[in-house]
């Protein structure tokens, strides 16, 4: 299945694609994403700076279809490539035990090389750190409660290509 992008930067054509089942949202004026996808479950954004960012929303159970459904749209928002990502939730969010069993341990099954998770509530804190000890996942991760401390995390990190981004 091939995706397209809903939006482009600004200054350029703005396209908006219609998929069955997807909502079409095009950027706003002061655009900050290269693309934008927008499911009832989750928005995911290629940010200017590389970025990936996925938002889920409110009581999103994250099932192996959704799952499924999600590394596809990874793969094609990258191109394949190794990439940063930034996670964050809307309260309710939830992972059933077979997407847990199914998640990607390489970056062969998943472009995911780095990732933040946003999580600002003790609960799901303890929840995650929980995760991360049984499943220990591979690559670079870490937990933080606002945006803006995970961005500079993940733009303090080398890129794939062994060069350390300039965060200027």
């Amino acid at each position: 299945m091939k995706w397209q992008t809903i939006a482009r930067l600004q200054k350029l054509t703005t396209w908006v694609f219609c998929k069955r089942d997807f909502f079409c949202v095009p950027l706003s004026e002061d655009a900050t994403y290269l693309k934008e996808i927008v499911l009832p479950e989750a928005v995911i954004r290629l940010r200017t700076d590389g970025i990936v960012h996925v938002h889920y929303k409110k009581d999103t159970p994250l099932d192996v279809t959704l799952q499924a459904q999600m590394r596809t749209i990874y793969q094609e928002l990258t191109g394949g490539k190794p990439s940063k990502f930034l996670f964050t939730a809307d309260e309710g969010f939830t992972i059933t035990p077979e997407a847990k069993k199914k998640a990607p341990r390489s970056l062969k099954e998943s472009p995911v090389e780095s990732y933040a998770l946003v999580v600002n509530n003790l609960a799901y804190r303890l929840i995650v750190n929980f995760y991360f000890k049984v499943m220990k996942p591979r690559g670079n991760y870490k937990l933080f409660e606002t945006i803006p401390e995970a961005i500079t995390w993940l733009h303090s990190l080398r890129n794939p290509q062994g060069t350390k981004k300039s965060t200027a």
